[in-house]
């Protein structure tokens, strides 16, 4: 489990630099970062893993993380796969960082083929595929496509890396792609699934948008699933000519979203941000879970996650269109006002509400909101802008 640290501007120190090309393979690259958190600092027992990023080709790298003691770990799959674990590595030295300090390294994996222990689940063999081998699909298909299901989102939440393994996940194109058509980014929430946003894409004029979808399982620490979407967005763009698009996230996918424009964001012309029902200030079941599921500790209130993607300002010319949902129950845990899932006090979390260019609310559930007329209304004028 990643171990989440509190980055403020005040505080943040940043490790970054390239990763150079390896002429042997053109398989995925693994950039791991451990912090030193206690004990003997030559002890690899003494580190905690605290960042992950994954690549599809050879790019630039950062983390951004606070003072303290880190080491660098990378890895890369054989071209050819071999009976046993083999990879490519790289391992840093030991990097001591001060605050607001910046170190700067280029990562060049081993030349040599090196066996891996088993436990190295990145690493695939010809017996058995490394945990991420099947994310990043990126792929044209339709809403109705079985990899949607409402189990494989469950399985998901509760054995996210069983959903790696068997589904993989990713982005998914909704209709044929051509350049001519604006593309729209529909990311789901906790337990959600793609189909979520059926009644929403089915309202779009498929001669204008072309709608894609984010696929993920929603109980991993979602830095990881910024990190995927980032990922997949990568291998998008490497297939597809892609230079603009309009996000519409619905619920922690308004989360995930956010995370994913503060790193992604200097990279793609973003035209709009729509989030709907989004727990900007966490959800009060999640702290009751949060030794269990990755992500319920990433959806307490007041995580490090969520303190860290609303510490970082949206680009200037991107437009945040908060809409919030309030048709909800009296309960023993949310707030009075609620939309029976979030809270409306969370949905309207000062930080992210005082940057919005709108803030408009509708008397509908967490759920019913998504087929709600009027929103459908609403994004169509936001995408069309």
């Amino acid at each position: 489990m990643k171990f989440d640290l509190a980055v403020n501007k005040y505080n943040q120190s940043t490790i970054k630099g390239n990763i150079l090309k390896n002429q042997k393979s053109t398989k995925n690259i693994y950039v791991i970062l451990y912090k030193h958190i206690k004990g003997n600092v030559k002890s690899e027992t003494s580190y905690k893993l605290i960042d992950f990023s994954s690549h599809s080709n050879s790019n630039k790298f950062e983390f951004n993380v606070t003072e303290g003691t880190y080491f660098l770990y990378a890895c890369q799959n054989l071209e050819v796969l071999k009976q046993k674990r083999f990879a490519y590595e790289y391992y840093s030295n030991l990097i001591k960082l001060k605050t607001n300090e910046t170190v700067n390294l280029d990562i060049k994996l081993s030349n040599d083929e090196i066996e891996v222990s088993d436990d190295n689940i990145l690493i695939a063999s010809l017996g058995q595929k490394g945990i991420f081998d099947k994310f990043g699909e990126v792929r044209e298909t339709k809403i109705e496509d079985t990899i949607f299901d409402r189990k494989k989102a469950i399985i998901g939440l509760w054995k996210p890396l069983e959903f790696f393994s068997k589904y993989g996940g990713g982005l998914y194109l909704l209709d044929k792609f051509s350049e001519d058509k604006t593309p729209i980014l529909f990311v789901h929430g906790m337990s959600g699934t793609p189909r979520d946003f059926e009644f929403l894409i089915k309202s779009l004029d498929k001669t204008k948008y072309l709608p894609m979808v984010y696929f993920y399982p929603t109980g991993i620490n979602l830095n990881y699933a910024v990190d995927g979407l980032k990922y997949s967005f990568e291998k998008l763009r490497n297939k597809y000519e892609i230079n603009d698009i309009n996000i519409i996230a619905h619920s922690m996918g308004g989360l995930v979203s956010r995370g994913f424009i503060n790193v992604y964001g200097d990279k793609i012309d973003i035209k709009s941000f729509s989030t709907i029902a989004t727990p900007w200030n966490g959800q009060k079941f999640a702290e009751y879970g949060k030794n269990i599921v990755p992500s319920f500790s990433n959806m307490a209130p007041g995580s490090a996650f969520q303190t860290n993607i609303l510490n970082k300002n949206l680009p200037k010319s991107l437009n945040h269109y908060l809409f919030f949902a309030y048709k909800g129950k009296n309960s023993l845990i949310l707030d009075s006002s609620n939309d029976g899932v979030i809270s409306l006090s969370s949905q309207l979390f000062e930080k992210a509400q005082e940057k919005a260019a709108l803030v408009y609310g509708f008397n509908e559930t967490h759920v019913s909101i998504l087929k709600s007329e009027l929103l459908s209304l609403y994004l169509k004028e936001i995408i069309s802008k």
